[in-house]
Formats: structure tokens, sequence, C-alpha cells
């Protein structure tokens, strides 16, 4: 076998490994020095840019010129026309880590959403991000934004995963009146149903509690956590949404997750997807008023209304037709008996059939 590939780096030869193994790995240059400190990703973003190389490297164990590569690259969601270059492959359809959101703060002065943006090429957790910002009294409407998440998670402590540069993963700050907590995962939901109606004529649905649906798979959810600070209580929404992953070069999610961009057969810019997302969802949040056409609307959009669904509550398995939400988030499920459960979590784990 070949020796491991390594590039010298002002004198340093740096040895990547494969990642999640030694035969498939597609991080961004900052992945690989993350844990090494800032002076070597300082060297490394000067090396690339001195030889005009890509934010984006894959290095392997074996041949760098392998007939293989090009199919593991392609699998792993980068595609494009690849060639070599000093031991690097490089393709015309990598994902570039610039800051595409740069300047959307400035939108709409009076937004509390996104008032403030910080972009990561890499982050641990955008949620974690945004909570270290709240500890530290950050006023409401900051969202964290990364290309790359090496921790992000859903609910029930799930590994969320996203090819770098692909999608959208951000956090937002904020700060709602303690009896207005539960309501955020509607705020998310809908929000995001909203911008997604204006970027693809496929009908966007919801499953409660968090997942935003289309073609009966998922393009995008959320986590809300909450927490308190010395300046009070603070909710903070982290979301993602699948834009221009192509699932079907992932065989493990194709049958359940789509994605704008499959979707549409075509590219989306994620600066346009953003900059409409923080809008609805400042719209929505700073406009409680319209509470009840929120709820409408949601309950419209559920992908289980009027259906005999199985949902999975604490060590409970409850049984009944999905009426809707109430206006603070709960899920409305009538049992055979006629009782109305207000369920504030769970799972839907099975969708048995229309009863309308």
């Amino acid at each position: 076998m070949a020796s491991e590939p390594c590039i010298p780096l002002a004198g340093l030869p740096l040895k990547f490994r494969g990642y999640p193994d030694d035969n498939d790995a597609t991080l961004p240059v900052s992945y690989f020095l993350h844990t090494s400190g800032a002076d070597h990703r300082r060297r490394l973003r000067s090396y690339r840019l001195g030889w005009g190389l890509p934010p984006q490297i894959a290095l392997f164990t074996g041949v760098i010129d392998s007939p293989h590569s090009p199919a593991i690259l392609r699998r792993r969601g980068l595609g494009g026309d690849l060639t070599t270059v000093g031991g690097v492959l490089t393709g015309d359809d990598l994902s570039s880590t610039t800051n595409e959101f740069e300047g959307l703060e400035s939108l709409d002065g009076r937004a509390i959403v996104g008032r403030r943006i910080v972009w990561h090429e890499t982050t641990g957790s955008t949620n974690d991000d945004a909570r270290h910002a709240a500890d530290a009294g950050e006023p409401e409407g900051l969202v964290v934004v990364a290309d790359l998440q090496t921790k992000g998670r859903g609910r029930m402590s799930r590994t969320w995963t996203s090819p770098v540069g692909r999608d959208i993963l951000f956090s937002v700050l904020l700060k709602p009146n303690p009896a207005d907590l539960p309501k955020m995962p509607l705020v998310a939901g809908l929000a995001v149903a909203r911008t997604l109606d204006a970027f693809t004529d496929v009908p966007i649905t919801l499953k409660w509690p968090n997942d935003v649906r289309a073609a009966d798979r998922k393009i995008s959810g959320s986590l809300v956590e909450s927490g308190s600070s010395d300046t009070g209580y603070y909710a903070i929404i982290g979301t993602g949404v699948n834009v221009n992953l192509d699932a079907t070069l992932h065989p493990e999610i194709t049958d359940i997750a789509t994605s704008l961009r499959t979707l549409n057969g075509q590219r989306v810019s994620r600066r346009e997807v953003m900059r409409k997302l923080l809008l609805e969802m400042d719209n929505i949040y700073t406009s409680p008023e319209q509470m009840g056409a929120l709820v409408a609307d949601w309950s419209a959009r559920l992908e289980t209304l009027g259906r005999e669904i199985d949902v999975r509550w604490g060590h409970e398995l409850l049984h009944g037709v999905a009426e809707g939400v109430d206006d603070t988030g709960r899920l409305l499920l009538r049992d055979r008996a006629g009782d109305v459960h207000r369920l504030e979590a769970g799972e839907v784990t099975t969708v048995l059939r229309d009863s309308r």
C-alpha cells in the first residue's frame, strides 16, 4: 500500500488521515487543523491561497490518482470533474467555504432575528455557540451559522450531519416570554415551510414536532433548547435545511431525505434561502397577534392531519387521530374513546391510515 499522503507546510509535513475512514476523506481544509490550533490553521490557509487550491481537499490512504477516487468523492456528495494537483484532488463542483451570508444582518434595521450574524467555516455545534453567547449576555437575535458542524445534533441526541457548504446549518438566539417558550418549534417549522414555498412548487408539509418535509422525505429539522442567564430566559432554535444536498449520492438517506436541489433539479443559492428564512422567522416571532393564523397554517400543513397514528411519549405509546396543534405547539390527538390528548413532546412512530 502506498504511504499516507502529506503536504509540506512551511517546513511542517502534515499528514491527513481519512474521515470517517481511511478510504474516504472529504472534509474542509480547516477541519483537519481544527484541533491543531489557530497557528497551524493560518499556515494551511496561507498555503492553500498561495497555491490557488480550492477550500476543500480530499486525501486518502492509497494511490492518490486511483481510479476509485472520483467515485469516492461523488459518493460523498462532491461530484464534478476531478483532477489531481500535487496530490490534492480538486473539482469544479467543490463547495466554497467563503461567507455567503455576509451582510444579511443589514437587510432590515428593524428586525430582531439576524441583527447580528456570526459565521464559522467549522464549529462543534451552532447551538452550543449560541448558548455560550447567551450566557455571556448576548442580546436576542444573534444568528450563528456554519458550513460544517463536528458535533451537530438533533432531537433525542441524534447526530445531525451535512456535506460541507451544501446546506444551511444555523442557530438563532431568542428571548421570548417564558410562557411563549413552547411555541418556538412552531416558529421554526413554519418559518422554514413558508421559506421553502418560495423556492419550489412541491408542497411543503410539517411532521410534528419539528420536521419539515417535501415529497414524503425530510428536508429540514429543528432542535429547540432553552436555558437562563443573568438576563433571563432564552431559547435557541437550531435548524438544518437541505439546500444543495444530493441525497442520491448517500444511499443511507436516499429514501428518507431530500433537498431543494433534488426537488428542482438545479442548485439553489444558500444566501437567498437564508435571507428569506431570517425575514420569515422574524415576521412570525414579532407578530404574536397572528398566532391564531399561524396555528391554522401549521395544522393545515400537518402531514398526519386526520390520520390514525401512534405516538411514543416517554414510556407510553398512544394511539389516536391527529387533529392539529394548539397555540402552544402541542399535538392534539383524539383517542378511540373520544378524549383529546395534548402532547407537549413525543415522536410519531407509525402512520396507519387516513380516518377522514
